[in-house]
């Protein structure tokens, strides 16, 4: 019996021991359960939140051992300050304990929010056995501007100063004309006789030495459409023979040899007859401008080979062009002329002195076409193209930097280059230009939060300068022209 009573009491020994080991397991497995890769509105540490109560998501995270671990409630805890969290003090919204397995778009319920104020949050979580994980690492979230009235900047554009018409320019716009021109086709067309399909044309035009080009202008139009090219780049496009396209090519001109190749399109169900129509006009800061009209000095071909629009290519095979009907005659008649001007992209400064110690600075940034936004000298943020293609009739949208770390004591600088983008510059679905304006523009705010709590706005108004820089064109179809003269 004395055996057997040792023999129990080792064995509830051992079994004691082993639940002690079990116990201290589960401790250390639910210190590894808790929240993690905290999101407001889908996003990490977002910049700009439009909306009043957020929706907050997070991750449940278990250890790697563990087997159904799940979360049974949370609590959410969001503060003013980084301080005030750490200390988990939530005065903007303590959840307080919440029985709920929801870790995803958890609306927040706490104080009003205002404009461009900085929310800082944490979450704790329970697991299925009711013990409380560790809290999570801090996350954050900036609100944007709630209100239209919150916007105290004002949207600015490049406005180039007005030219005087003199005698130059009237010349100019005179020689810019189709009156008393020429359709032309494939070598071997004849009126009413054009084959349908696609046919390339192809001239090389010299721009002298020691002659300054000022302007260069190609006015045309192709039925049913064309694709121009300069020096192997497409330079303008057109998708009907109903409107004359004028597009500036002066940037993709060099001194010397330049290609000029015209892609010129027309097929269908019941092909109509085919023809293409214009003239070059370049313009110099002295001497009498040159015209290049398209006739038969230009070679044609139904095949596009590779490099067919670029100066070295071997056109000994193609065949001149073709006279098929004096312009303004029928089926054409008269049409009517679409302007097509990529101008250059202007850039906007602004300096600015911070006076004392920053506690934190955004900037709330958007624009009629597209933007890059600097402050004292590097990116703001990698972003292209932003703010996006919205419907600009209706919405635009604008973005939020947290610029806190990039401002210094003293004299600061942002700065704005602008861009056509989707708004000015061609639309793949329409074929042309401005689809949505012709001038852009841009907006931007800076709030600036000192350490004595004081808050200073600076926006874009007219204080602003502005000028061109070395890029000369940029359209999101036809490229970039850069200058780096």
């Amino acid at each position: 019996m004395k055996t057997n009573h040792l023999s129990t009491l080792h064995l509830l020994n051992a079994f004691g021991l082993v639940a002690i080991t079990l116990a201290g397991g589960s401790r250390l497995l639910a210190a590894d359960f808790g929240a993690s890769d905290l999101r407001c509105e889908y996003a990490r540490d977002p910049n700009a939140i439009a909306v009043e109560a957020p929706r907050l998501s997070w991750v449940v995270e278990a250890g790697g051992t563990r087997r159904g671990a799940m979360q049974s409630a949370y609590r959410v805890l969001v503060a003013s300050s980084l301080d005030g969290l750490k200390k988990d003090l939530g005065n903007l919204w303590d959840s307080g304990k919440v029985s709920s397995d929801q870790s995803l778009h958890v609306v927040y319920g706490g104080r009003g929010l205002v404009s461009a104020q900085a929310c800082f949050w944490k979450v704790k979580l329970w697991d299925e056995r009711d013990e409380a994980s560790e809290w999570s690492k801090p996350a954050k979230w900036t609100v944007g501007l709630l209100k239209p009235s919150d916007w105290k900047a004002q949207w600015i554009t490049y406005e180039p100063a007005g030219s005087v018409e003199d005698a130059t320019s009237a010349a100019f716009q005179k020689l810019l004309r189709l009156e008393g021109q020429k359709w032309f086709w494939a070598s071997g067309a004849k009126p009413g006789n054009q084959a349908p399909g696609k046919v390339c044309f192809r001239r090389i035009v010299e721009v002298p030495a020691g002659r300054t080009l000022s302007k260069a202008v190609f006015l045309m139009t192709a039925d049913d459409g064309f694709q121009l090219f300069v020096n192997g780049h497409l330079a303008g496009q057109g998708s009907s023979w109903k409107t004359l396209v004028s597009t500036e090519v002066g940037g993709r001109l060099q001194t010397g040899a330049n290609a000029i190749g015209i892609e010129a399109a027309n097929g269908g169900n019941d092909p109509g007859p085919a023809g293409v129509a214009g003239r070059l006009v370049l313009q110099f800061t002295t001497g009498d401008p040159v015209v290049v009209p398209v006739d038969s000095s230009w070679q044609t071909s139904r095949e596009s080979r590779d490099r067919w629009s670029w100066v070295d290519f071997d056109a000994s095979a193609w065949q001149p062009a073709s006279e098929v009907a004096t312009f303004g005659d029928q089926p054409w008649g008269k049409i009517d002329v679409d302007v097509v001007n990529i101008d250059p992209a202007p850039f906007f400064r602004k300096s600015f002195t911070i006076p004392k110690p920053v506690r934190r600075a955004t900037i709330f940034a958007s624009a009629l076409g597209v933007y890059e936004l600097r402050l004292n000298g590097n990116a703001v943020d990698t972003d292209v193209l932003s703010p996006g293609w919205s419907d600009y009739s209706k919405r635009v949208y604008y973005f939020g930097y947290d610029v806190t770390r990039q401002l210094k004591r003293g004299e600061n600088a942002l700065g704005i280059i602008l861009g056509d983008g989707w708004y000015a510059g061609y639309l793949a679905f329409t074929g042309k230009r401005h689809y949505y304006g012709s001038q852009t523009k841009a907006i931007a705010q800076l709030h600036v939060e000192y350490e004595d709590g004081s808050v200073e706005i600076l926006g874009t108004d007219d204080s602003w300068k502005t000028t061109t820089g070395p890029v000369r064109e940029g359209d999101l179809l036809m490229g970039c022209v850069y200058d780096a003269s």
